[in-house]
């Protein structure tokens, strides 16, 4: 991973935790249920006291943890071309579609703009050819999903051949 891509998706996830944080902030304080009512006072307990500092401190190391555990590769035994279908029918049900293709490459996207907005557009997936399989590249969930189903789809095929 390059040192633009680890920042862009760092910070994509630093940006969403801080928006997260402001909108239970925002709700407690909406709802009564926030010792403090105005955002100097939420500042103040945020950046002045040590258990605001802590939460600073965690989402800042999670945000820059994250690129590293957030993304992954799985290795599957499949054939790129005789497999096609079942790689393409994995990623649909998992609601991705192929977007393109080059040089022994499937590249794979969200399908819906929620499900994008929710990868934080973070949403490409790869498909490379490995000569006695394929690696899938991207986002962990969706990858470790996609693998799982790839090689039940697979396996299905192999055991309906032999009977």
């Amino acid at each position: 991973m390059s040192a633009a891509v680890y920042i862009r998706r760092a910070l994509k996830y630093l940006l969403s935790l801080v928006i997260l944080y402001v909108a239970v902030v925002w709700i407690m304080v909406a709802a009564g249920l926030a010792e403090a009512t105005t955002m100097n006072e939420i500042g103040a307990i945020l950046f002045r006291t040590q258990r605001g500092i802590i939460v600073v401190v965690a989402v800042l190391l999670w945000s820059f943890a994250h690129p590293f555990v957030g993304y992954t590769m799985r290795f599957v035994e499949a054939d790129p071309e005789a497999d096609r279908e079942r790689i393409i029918n994995a990623f649909m049900q998992s609601g991705f579609v192929l977007k393109g293709e080059r040089q022994g490459e499937m590249i794979f996207r969200a399908a819906g703009f929620m499900q994008r907005l929710r990868l934080l557009f973070e949403d490409k997936i790869t498909v490379r050819s490995d000569g006695c399989g394929v690696e899938i590249n991207g986002s962990r969930r969706i990858v470790v999903r996609v693998a799982v189903r790839l090689n039940t789809y697979i396996q299905n095929a192999k055991r309906n051949e032999k009977e």
